[in-house]
């Protein structure tokens, strides 16, 4: 006598089911993430501005509703598109829903932005946001709006910069900012040794040595050459270089003293580039 086949029968069915039910949630799931980095339910706009020295192109994007504030961001170290290949979507799409509008552009030389974002110090970088401020109070879709920055890590500077003068940002936000640049140089390759499991002792040799680096390259007479000597296996290009130089002393204390606008900054309490206890401090 053959064996009833009901039970076998039964399970199979709720089996197929159970797993069609995950695979759907599962389906959503990823499908609802995508959207994310989708901006084709708002209206995006394409606007350029002038700083002193190149045309920069950027966008503009509206919620559906007259926005309730507009947010500029202020992109941290490199070379770095209006969207950040794609990164700032996600908060872009948070903010636009929540009613707010955002304006990103290529840094110069990336994109359709004309220069050499390198050639700029991080005080022209203020410059350059406080441009993009001003050209977006001409927009009539923007008016009576409530305009601010957002930055990200080396953005901090620039926020801390353009905050400190006359400018037409109404409130700033620094995400991971940091107030030293020598300091969080130091904190960064610190934490990197310590997870290479390098003694304490050969740690502060090493830190010891960086800070030594640090005061020759900000000498007066120090060049490329002088810096290809004394520089490892790895070294910067000169174009890198120069902008290093320049930006090597940059210390936010005194303009974090100056700022009038509301600031909101956040720090992540295990961050492995900028020490979060000393520079939410400041």
């Amino acid at each position: 006598m053959k064996k009833p086949r009901q039970k076998r029968n039964r399970i199979f069915p709720i089996g197929f089911a159970a797993l069609s039910v995950l695979t759907i949630a599962a389906l959503i799931v990823f499908l609802s993430g995508l959207g994310d980095f989708d901006l084709s339910r708002f209206e995006t706009r394409e606007l350029s501005f002038q700083d002193q020295r190149h045309q920069i192109s950027g966008s503009l994007i509206l919620p559906a509703e007259h926005p309730t504030s507009l947010v500029l961001l202020i992109h941290g170290d490199g070379p770095t598109d209006r969207f950040a290949n794609g990164g700032y979507l996600p908060l872009i799409n948070a903010l636009v829903d929540d009613g707010i509008a955002v304006f990103c552009w290529d840094k110069p030389g990336i994109g359709k932005s004309d220069g050499d974002w390198l050639q700029y110090s991080l005080s022209e970088r203020a410059d350059l946001a406080e441009a993009a401020l001003t050209a977006l109070a001409l927009e009539e879709d923007l008016s009576g709006v409530r305009k601010g920055v957002l930055g990200f890590s080396q953005g901090g500077w620039v926020i801390a910069d353009l905050a400190a003068g006359n400018t037409n940002a109404e409130f700033a936000i620094i995400i991971g900012g940091a107030v030293n640049w020598q300091r969080q140089g130091l904190y960064y390759q610190r934490r990197r040794l310590e997870s290479t499991g390098v003694s304490a002792d050969e740690i502060e040799a090493a830190l010891e040595k960086s800070a030594a680096a640090n005061r020759q390259m900000i000498a007066k007479d120090f060049d490329y050459q002088d810096y290809l000597e004394l520089a490892g296996p790895h070294p910067m290009s000169a174009s890198r270089f120069r902008f290093v130089r320049k930006n090597l002393s940059a210390d936010s204390s005194d303009h974090l003293t100056k700022i009038t606008i509301p600031v909101l900054t956040l720090h992540g309490s295990e961050d492995l580039n900028v020490d979060p206890d000393y520079n939410s401090s400041r």
